[in-house]
């Protein structure tokens, strides 16, 4: 709601409320600007330049407990 207007809705005469409901509409022929900023093919063209490696790699964590007793995982899951 607006804090200002006391309401969440506002009135438009016909004609306008046509015209804000199709201004996004592109013309006929007209690219579309899909992604811009940090999307962009520049942006990520400069980002696979870069050699990206990670922090350090993600490790598996495997209890001790299965992995030295003899229950197989179907005892185990249930």
């Amino acid at each position: 709601m607006n804090p200002v207007l006391k309401k969440n809705f506002a009135v438009f005469p016909v004609l306008d409320w046509i015209l804000a409901i199709t201004a996004h509409i592109p013309k006929k022929g007209e690219q579309v600007v899909r992604n811009y900023g940090y999307y962009s093919n520049a942006s990520r063209g400069k980002r696979k330049k870069v050699a990206w490696v990670p922090l350090r790699a993600p490790q598996v964590v495997r209890p001790s407990s299965f992995e030295s007793s003899d229950v197989g995982w179907r005892v185990v899951v249930g």
